[in-house]
């Protein structure tokens, strides 16, 4: 009681004082990759996080310095040895039922979503600010709080929960062979709010849209007005998608939101051989245990690698091209 009452202190005299960048990707296969770019004070900075993380997936860095946090209760403690752009990069935990898919934005910043071809919204933003088309990705700015709801093309509410590791108890799942059929039916049968094919950014290019607003005027903009201009992006990129598939469109590759470290971590294994024991990825890269554990168990999450137990020792096995 005495220490968390000594952290609520602390908060309030270190708390970071800065509104965060946050950047939210639902990527491919479903996984949801947050980032948050902000500035940290030397000393002591807490962090509310915007996405209740899984917490054994958060990395964090001070000009490609890795720290070590602290998270409880939805806030990060770190301390930083030096003032500078603190950057946080973490799985969010996410929940699934029926085949729909669904994470909560507590914050009330500005959000930056990032949705690939493969994503299905399934509710629009109640205040949304900007949508608009980044090459494939379809990019969503809105003010939090929000629940985000999605579907995934071909992949079930089973697979999705095993991919990300998210087994924590705030994970529901509920009747998986019953989820495989809902999803399957929301993809076929039901109109998605917002999708794109891999393939269809060319044909679409003239439909996309960009509706900035001022500050005053958040809120306060017609929403019918985007709810007819949502429903005609809609209309036209199911057209072009029913067409594409009949055409064999391939699906976009899997893209994640991997770190410098991460990327160190998956070339090294590959250049001896696909596979490596985790005490000589270790002794090269000189990380402290907890740090490169976290990475190699993100790196498992999201399907690059295998661990192996050999007596007391892990090996790591390349198991996906990340290249």
């Amino acid at each position: 009681m005495k220490i968390a009452g000594i952290l609520i202190l602390l908060m309030a005299l270190f708390a970071v004082s800065q509104s965060p960048a946050i950047q939210v990707t639902i990527n491919s296969n479903g996984v949801v990759v947050v980032q948050l770019d902000l500035w940290a004070d030397e000393g002591l900075n807490v962090i509310k996080l915007p996405v209740t993380p899984i917490p054994e997936s958060i990395t964090v860095s001070i000009d490609n310095s890795t720290l070590i946090p602290i998270y409880e209760n939805g806030s990060l403690y770190v301390f930083s040895p030096t003032s500078g752009n603190l950057k946080v990069d973490y799985l969010a935990n996410i929940s699934a039922r029926d085949g729909v898919f669904s994470f909560e934005a507590a914050t009330g910043e500005l959000i930056r979503l990032t949705l690939k071809p493969e994503i299905i919204l399934l509710s629009v933003p109640d205040n949304l600010v900007n949508f608009t088309y980044v090459g494939k990705d379809l990019l969503i700015e809105f003010y939090g709080p929000e629940r985000i709801e999605y579907a995934v093309k071909n992949i079930s509410a089973s697979t999705l929960v095993i991919s990300t590791g998210s087994v924590t108890t705030t994970t529901t799942m509920e009747s998986p062979s019953s989820a495989v059929t809902s999803t399957t039916a929301m993809v076929t049968t039901s109109t998605p709010i917002i999708t794109m094919s891999t393939e269809t950014k060319s044909s679409v290019s003239t439909t996309t849209a960009s509706i900035p607003l001022s500050g005053g005027e958040k809120g306060a903009w017609n929403q019918s007005y985007i709810l007819t201009s949502l429903a005609i992006v809609v209309l036209v990129i199911a057209s072009v998608v029913l067409i594409l598939r009949r055409r064999g469109g391939r699906p976009a590759p899997f893209e994640s939101g991997l770190s410098g470290i991460d990327l160190e971590i998956l070339r090294l294994i590959k250049d001896s051989g696909g596979s490596m024991m985790q005490g000589d990825l270790q002794a090269v890269l000189r990380l402290p245990k907890t740090t490169l554990w976290r990475h190699v168990r993100k790196l498992e999450k999201l399907g690059y690698i295998e661990i192996i137990k050999e007596g007391p020792f892990n090996r790591l096995i390349l198991i996906r091209d990340f290249e």
